[in-house]
C-alpha cells in the first residue's frame, strides 16, 4: 500500500513538473539581469548601496541575489519574486556582516519578505520588504543585556541594467 501511494504521488510530481517545464518552453521571456539600488532603513542599516544579479528568470518568477554595503555593514543575500506582469511577492534569507560591533564584528541572518515592483520594460525599480535582525548590542537592558530580536523595515529604489536582456530558459 506505501509502494502505490509513492508512486502515484511521484507520478504526479513529475506530471506536474512536465506541464510546466513545456509551458515555460513556448515562452520567451526577457528580462534586465543587473540592478544597482539604493536602501533606505534596509539590510545594510540606516542605508546601503547594493548590486543584484538575477540568477533566473522566468514569466512569474525569478531569483536574485544581492551584495552591498551600508552604514552597519556588508548585506547579501537572496531572493525569490513570484508574481506577474510588474508585481511580485518578494521572499527570501539576508544576511550582514556588521564592522562596527564591538568588542568584535558580528554576523546575522534573517528572512526578508517584500513587495517588488519591477516593470520588465522599463529600468526603475522599486521595493519595500520587512526583514528582522538579533540585536545583542542594544539589548532591553541597555548596553550588553539580553538578546533581542527587532523587526527592521526597508524601501529601495534601483536601476536595471545590462546591454541585452536575455531570454529565459
Amino acid at each position: 500500500m506505501k509502494q502505490t501511494i509513492f508512486t502515484f504521488i511521484l507520478l504526479s510530481v513529475l506530471t506536474f513538473q512536465v506541464s510546466v517545464a513545456q509551458s515555460y518552453e513556448k515562452e520567451t521571456f526577457k528580462r534586465h539581469r543587473n540592478l544597482v539600488s539604493f536602501d533606505l532603513m534596509g539590510s545594510g542599516g540606516y542605508a546601503s548601496v547594493n548590486y543584484s544579479y538575477v540568477a533566473a528568470s522566468f514569466k512569474n518568477l525569478f531569483l536574485d541575489f544581492k551584495l552591498g554595503v551600508g552604514t552597519h555593514g556588508f548585506p547579501h543575500g537572496f531572493s525569490l519574486n513570484v508574481g506577474g506582469g510588474s508585481h511580485y511577492f518578494q521572499g527570501g534569507v539576508s544576511g550582514r556582516w556588521d564592522y562596527y560591533k564591538e568588542p568584535t564584528p558580528r554576523y546575522t541572518i534573517a528572512p526578508v519578505i517584500g513587495y517588488k515592483l519591477q516593470p520588465v520594460e522599463k529600468r526603475f525599480f522599486f521595493n519595500v520588504y520587512v526583514t528582522s535582525f538579533r540585536d545583542n548590542y542594544f539589548g532591553s537592558s541597555g548596553v550588553g543585556g539580553n538578546p533581542v530580536t527587532k523587526p527592521w523595515f526597508g524601501i529601495g529604489t534601483g536601476y536595471l541594467f545590462s546591454k541585452k536582456p536575455k531570454a529565459a530558459k
